[in-house]
């Protein structure tokens, strides 16, 4: 959930939170609830998805503007991921020689210059939330 408020002074508030609750309905509709209050004292409830043959879309949304983000769970812990650099690093890096950066997933830090990749991609997934 996101709003946006603006103040009496033009300045925009930006607030947001997760949902608390998400169920599917019998008529083929995805409901997102949660009540997100700001601190003027507004509450705002959110959100009613239609699924399609494509996916998704907002429904019930006149007069507002959504944006929907999928936000990874949070860790500071490398077992926490799957990561993916070409040539450099994959998975949890379990099939690596012992030799190679990011082996000893102990380490507070794994520094390699950005030339020594041949492509700009680094991918990361949380195994847990997918």
């Amino acid at each position: 959930m996101y709003v946006t408020v603006k103040t009496m002074m033009a300045i925009n508030e930006f607030y947001d939170a997760s949902y608390d609750e998400v169920h599917m309905c019998e008529d083929e509709k995805v409901v997102a609830e949660s009540v997100l209050a700001v601190s003027s004292g507004s509450e705002f409830l959110f959100d009613v998805y239609e699924t399609t043959d494509r996916g998704f879309k907002v429904s019930d949304d006149l007069g507002f503007s959504t944006k929907i983000s999928l936000v990874m769970a949070e860790s500071d812990n490398p077992r926490d991921y799957y990561c993916f650099a070409p040539g450099a690093w994959y998975k949890q890096n379990e099939f690596a020689p012992d030799r190679i950066i990011g082996k000893d997933l102990d380490c507070e830090y794994f520094w390699q210059m950005e030339t020594r990749f041949t492509l700009s991609l680094f991918a990361m997934q949380n195994i847990s939330s997918g």
